[in-house]
């Protein structure tokens, strides 16, 4: 992970974690910089792309999540802690489409915000297109079990969403808070218009402990 560059859910999370646990998360990060510059191995992919994989399978009636998930955790024990609960979570809001048709559409938009005259990136992938009775919506996932996603986080993501996804109608934006089932659009969380100070004040806070951090490290 770099602070600089930077996927949209992970910068969320890193903005509303408590203190304590965000200086944890910098150090890991700086640790892993030094392995990875100095040529040693810092582990595989990403670990949230299998699940996102089998949820769009789910959608499109391939295959049973609860079945997948079951199957991707016996292949690696490190998922046995999160991806049930992703899973739970995702088909309790699935459910919530009741009778609609749906259909997942061949399109995958992605994009990037850049800030601060390229300073700060902000990357908006794995975005699943979606048709419901006939009305586009793209969703795009938080993962995390903490923090939750407020609403403010909400706000900020969707604001986001809508400079790297330029071309794409902001209305039709979704994010998902997979564990807790709960998603988030401009038509439930109107933005108020502070939500660039927001996200580029906590950019900075987190910057500068990086930084502080990071000069511990020789």
């Amino acid at each position: 992970m770099s602070i600089n560059i930077i996927h949209l859910n992970k910068l969320l999370r890193l903005m509303y974690m408590p203190n304590n646990v965000l200086i944890l998360e910098l150090r890991k990060d700086i640790r892993t910089e030094i392995k990875k510059n100095s040529g040693q191995s810092t582990g595989g992919g990403d670990f949230y792309q299998p699940m996102w994989h089998d949820i769009k399978r789910h959608v499109l009636g391939e295959i049973d999540l609860t079945e997948a998930t079951e199957a991707r955790v016996a292949a690696n024990q490190n998922r046995k802690n999160l991806y049930p609960r992703l899973a739970a979570g995702f088909l309790k809001l699935w459910l919530r489409g009741g009778n609609q048709q749906v259909a997942v559409l061949e399109k995958s938009p992605k994009g990037r915000y850049d800030a601060i005259q390229g300073e700060l990136t902000i990357k908006v992938e794995s975005v699943m297109g979606i048709s419901i009775d006939g009305n586009e919506r793209l969703g795009y996932p938080y993962w995390f079990p903490d923090p939750a996603l407020s609403e403010e986080a909400a706000r900020v993501g969707l604001w986001a969403m809508e400079r790297a996804l330029g071309e794409e109608n902001k209305e039709n934006m979704r994010i998902f808070d997979i564990v807790r089932s709960e998603f988030y659009s401009l038509q439930n969380l109107p933005l108020k218009g502070n939500e660039e100070k927001v996200l580029l004040d906590n950019f900075h806070r987190i910057s500068k402990l990086r930084e502080k951090l990071r000069a511990e490290y020789k």
